[in-house]
């Protein structure tokens, strides 16, 4: 049987369950983040679940704002995106207030 919407991407076997692929799901938008080109999208967290994709952060321009936007929502099994960055200015983007949620503890049976 599996726990894994049929909505969403299957990331892993069926045998790990939701938390985990609500997890990798989340870090997948943060690496395409990083690896956008755009320096200030390296500080945006993302979190995943139940098909809602959260970012937070923060950013020095709306443009920033709209474009961490277009990158995530390209990915799949996205069907809603709640997009919390703050714009400031830019001395103060340097550290966020967010930190992605540690499910570190959850996510020892899978190592």
């Amino acid at each position: 049987m599996s726990i894994i919407d049929p909505k969403l991407p299957c990331l892993v076997d069926e045998s790990n369950d939701r938390a985990y692929v609500f997890w990798e799901m989340g870090r997948i938008a943060e690496n395409r983040l990083r690896h956008s080109g755009y320096l200030e999208l390296r500080n945006v967290f993302c979190d995943f679940h139940e098909g809602v994709l959260s970012i937070r952060g923060r950013v020095p321009s709306y443009h920033l704002k709209q474009l961490a936007q277009a990158i995530v929502s390209e990915l799949e099994g996205i069907l809603e995106l709640n997009n919390q960055l703050e714009v400031v200015q830019s001395g103060d983007v340097r550290l966020s207030n967010y930190r992605p949620i540690n499910i570190a503890p959850r996510l020892r049976r899978y190592v």
